[in-house]
């Protein structure tokens, strides 16, 4: 991502730090996960996280909308596998 990506990709991890409930709820096997829609540079992201405890987590930011079978398939995958980055945002409120 470009500075300017990042600086947006901030703006709005805040906002959701500031109200949790800002994300859709998914349900299924994905309960407790919500997806916060927002756009950069007119193209459309996906921001997956878990807030529990006063614990943001971000699990998966996405170009797309086929968020959901990328997430079940992220969930599927043992511990030792996962890629850290993708929780470089984690953060306590």
């Amino acid at each position: 991502m470009h500075k300017e990506q990042i600086k947006v990709l901030d703006l709005e991890i805040k906002k959701i730090a500031d109200n949790p409930e800002i994300g859709q709820e998914k349900r299924g096997g994905l309960k407790g996960v919500r997806v916060h829609k927002f756009y950069i540079s007119k193209q459309l992201f996906l921001l997956a996280y878990e807030y529990e405890a006063d614990i943001l987590n971000l699990i998966m930011i996405i170009r797309n909308i086929i968020l959901v079978p990328k997430m079940k398939a992220f969930f599927k995958l043992p511990v030792t596998e996962l890629n850290p980055i993708l929780s470089l945002y984690t953060t306590g409120i």
